[in-house]
């Protein structure tokens, strides 16, 4: 074969396939992985994907991704970057390097998954680097993180996150688990690489990146691309909405999705004759909403982090909110007004819930997510659903639709079920914190409140900003 040429060869090595005499089709591709009822089963074999690359290829190229990323590394270990770097750029990557390592490897499993049990040689051929690929990331992710704990004990939670009960990870561990673990290879298929590559992690990998560059840090740019790979899309809206410095924002997170989603994954989407989701219109009113409300949910539950997530609402940072989100002032502006004037009168403890937020039964994540009455009030949505003799709570209405076609399976307990159910003792503060592992050198603290608050000292807030 080496004494072919490339295209002589390939289209025979990535399309191998057989026949079976001692079993029937049926068990070796079961529905419950294959997916066959999803697809017809001859629609495979016109199947061709775009990504044809032979072994010494993948590697050679690989090799040089990481020999850029080992030393943007050594680059880092010589340099002064990370002590001249802001909080906010701080704790994005602590969210992302948290939020990503460990979910590699369950990516790397879901690969490894549709390389057994895809429906076509070709698609099997292709898991295979794509599970090459997660292990790469997974671990040079994780080495990067692993560098700044010597720095910052909070980088730890770089391997630790998926491994404690903290409510940010047990959300993270519902999401992965759902779209790479219990699904099928063809829900993978259209979860993993469509949706959440195409969707949301590109969006990550373009977006901190490009607000790195502006701020001046090439080298430290390359490597939140590694570390953005797998993060929500939440988790990216603070980042850009809240964490950038305000001189390098270049886009608001709305701005960017619009761009990228409305145009490109739409369009992607077409392309494959697949319409927009059921839940659309839903989504894209979120942006307007869903990182600000959490965003002040994990301001409001810091010491629940593992990062230090800053206010970020000066009257500046909060004129560019103004402008780039209308309605932000009159949702969202009062509230901080009135943390505002907590902490400039010196009682920060009233800052911080003695109570657990209440939490998503589908995402997990807190049901914050605020609407505006016709009287222009606030209003948070607690969107309720009775089954089997319990009242369960979702953030949104496609969170309640996603539970209910699910229902069969409902099963996982969310930080607040678990609270009340007595599995975690002593039931209270001190007792969920140690549940979720944290303990007091990695509590997340606002880094800098005099930085966002100092501009309404000895002075009615609304008198600055208007309420």
């Amino acid at each position: 074969m080496t004494l072919l040429k490339r295209e002589e060869w390939q289209g025979f090595v990535r399309d191998v396939d057989w026949s079976y005499r001692y079993v029937d089709d049926e068990a070796v591709y079961p529905e419950w992985h294959s997916g066959t009822g999803k697809v017809p089963r001859q629609a495979w074999q016109a199947w061709e994907e775009s990504y044809k690359v032979s072994y010494p290829e993948y590697v050679a190229t690989q090799h040089e991704k990481e020999a850029a990323a080992y030393a943007v590394k050594a680059a880092l270990q010589r340099s002064s970057a990370f002590d001249s770097l802001t909080e906010g750029w701080k704790s994005a990557t602590k969210m992302h390097f948290g939020g990503a390592a460990v979910a590699e490897y369950a990516a790397v499993l879901a690969e490894l998954k549709m390389a057994r049990f895809g429906l076509a040689g070709s698609w099997r051929n292709m898991a295979v680097f794509g599970h090459l690929d997660e292990m790469r990331h997974a671990a040079v992710t994780t080495f990067f993180g692993h560098e700044f704990i010597s720095r910052d004990p909070q980088y730890d939670w770089t391997q630790k996150t998926f491994h404690t009960n903290n409510w940010v990870a047990i959300a993270l561990r519902n999401l992965f688990d759902t779209m790479m673990s219990s699904a099928n290879v063809v829900d993978i298929a259209l979860q993993l690489p469509l949706v959440f590559e195409t969707g949301f992690t590109n969006l990550q990998f373009v977006a901190l990146a490009a607000d790195a560059l502006a701020s001046g840090d090439v080298n430290f740019a390359n490597m939140i691309s590694w570390a953005s790979a797998r993060a929500l899309s939440a988790l990216t809206g603070t980042s850009m909405d809240y964490y950038t410095p305000l001189e390098h924002r270049k886009q608001s997170y709305r701005e960017f999705m619009e761009e990228w989603i409305i145009d490109q994954f739409i369009r992607t989407l077409e392309h494959y004759g697949l319409r927009k989701p059921w839940y659309w219109d839903e989504f894209m009113r979120g942006l307007d909403v869903w990182q600000h409300a959490l965003h002040m949910g994990f301001w409001v539950w810091r010491p629940t982090l593992w990062w230090r997530p800053m206010g970020a609402v000066s009257p500046d940072e909060r004129a560019w909110l103004a402008e780039k989100y209308p309605a932000w002032e009159q949702v969202f502006g009062d509230k901080w007004d009135v943390i505002i004037d907590n902490i400039n009168a010196g009682n920060v403890p009233a800052t911080v819930p003695e109570t657990l937020p209440w939490l998503c039964s589908t995402c997990h994540l807190p049901c914050c997510n605020a609407t505006q009455s016709r009287n222009g009030t606030w209003r948070v949505r607690d969107i309720q659903l009775s089954y089997d003799g319990r009242i369960y709570h979702f953030c949104t209405k496609a969170c309640r639709q996603i539970f209910w076609k699910d229902r069969s399976g409902v099963n996982h307990q969310t930080l607040v079920d678990r609270f009340l159910a007595g599995q975690i003792q002593p039931m209270d503060v001190g007792g969920v914190l140690g549940y979720m592992g944290l303990t007091p050198e990695v509590m997340g603290d606002d880094p800098d409140y005099e930085a966002w608050t100092r501009d309404y000292t000895g002075r009615l807030a609304e008198g600055i900003v208007g309420r």
